[in-house]
């Protein structure tokens, strides 16, 4: 597949296959979502997660949830980190911090798979 978004079901399902360049960890942000869930599935090469629950105290650095459904923060206090090789998958409930992309080993650009699930069919 090609990069871009695929509807599973128009807004409520899509997938974002993604050609991605690995990030270092400074300088990179934490981000979450209110109305999707991520599903997200590296396909090339391993790639790198940062994760933390919601912090009430922790202040978005740029906001975007109106237009883009995210929100980017600073480093959360709590955050621990996993890497995941191509085949298995990470799940991001809304509000949950995390940062992906982030470099395992080299700069070598990867694949990924991104599926996004509306809150609302969580009933």
């Amino acid at each position: 597949m090609v990069p871009g978004r695929y509807d599973l079901d128009g807004d409520q399902v899509y997938c974002l296959i993604q050609d991605a360049t690995p990030r270092a960890l400074a300088g990179s942000y934490a981000e979450a979502h209110r109305n999707y869930i991520d599903i997200q599935i590296p396909v090339g090469a391993r790639e790198r997660f940062g994760f933390a629950l919601p912090e009430v105290n922790l202040v978005a650095c740029e906001d975007s949830f109106v237009e883009k459904d995210i929100a980017f923060y600073p480093t959360p206090a709590n955050e621990f980190f996993v890497d995941a090789d191509p085949g298995s998958f990470l799940v991001f409930f809304p509000g949950e911090l995390h940062r992906p992309c982030l470099a395992v080993a080299g700069n070598t650009p990867f694949r990924k798979a991104v599926i996004k699930v509306h809150a609302s069919l969580l009933g």
